[in-house]
């Protein structure tokens, strides 16, 4: 029988490492399950319309000096990245039996900075209604203080919306990052939508990149080998 395929994500503030270790687990795999497919994805950006609604996004001024985007719209825009993304990317690579790894969930984000920017939980809930989202195998959730993930992001070109916000903003969201599942029951039930809670994993991410790798590995593997995926 075909194996199906298998659905991470990694997620977390800016600067709390996602990107380093989604590399880093995209090279185990390879090496470990050299049978299988896969793919590494970052979002928003990883298709093709997605990458100009994130340009879009990111520097609307280099469309029209004369587009504003309110918050609301900002979340649409994201979504309408989601949608192509699964649509285009996660379905049908977990359909021929991929492993597909996301740096970043926007249903998850949509959560973290919707809610930073004014927008309540039941606003975001429609989102879902309207494209239910694809349930994850495996979600790690990378718990790191803002002090830490700036420091980390010292040398980044600061244009984006979110880069600009000042330090509160983003305490406020490593916050909402670490209460993921317990800020509230309403919040749970989203949460639970996008991957069981029994199989998301929050992980302290203010320390070495090797430690909080091989932290990821044994709950990756339990997953694979629950699946039936294959290795050399």
């Amino acid at each position: 029988m075909k194996n199906r395929g298998i659905y991470i994500v990694l997620e977390g503030i800016d600067g709390s490492g996602k990107s380093t270790l989604a590399s880093r687990l995209n090279q185990y795999l390879v090496e470990r399950h050299p049978k299988n497919n896969i793919i590494t994805t970052y979002h928003p950006g990883s298709t093709a319309l997605g990458n100009h609604l994130r340009k879009l996004v990111k520097n609307p001024a280099q469309f029209d000096r004369n587009i504003k985007i309110d918050n609301l719209s900002r979340q649409l825009l994201h979504f309408v990245d989601t949608i192509a993304f699964n649509k285009t990317i996660l379905e049908p690579e977990l359909n021929r039996g991929s492993i597909v790894i996301a740096d970043r969930s926007t249903y998850i984000s949509s959560i973290i900075y919707g809610k930073a920017t004014g927008l309540t939980v039941n606003d975001i809930s429609k989102l879902f209604m309207v494209y239910p989202p694809r349930k994850a195998d495996l979600v790690f959730v990378f718990d790191c203080p803002w002090r830490t993930a700036k420091e980390r992001m010292i040398d980044r070109d600061q244009e984006d919306f979110y880069d600009n916000q000042k330090d509160d903003f983003f305490d406020s969201i490593s916050t909402a990052y670490k209460t993921l599942t317990t800020s509230s029951l309403e919040q749970s039930v989203l949460i639970n939508q996008i991957v069981s809670l029994n199989n998301l994993k929050t992980i302290a991410a203010d320390r070495e990149a090797d430690v909080i790798f091989n932290e990821m590995i044994p709950s990756i593997e339990r997953v694979i080998a629950n699946m039936g995926v294959e290795n050399d």
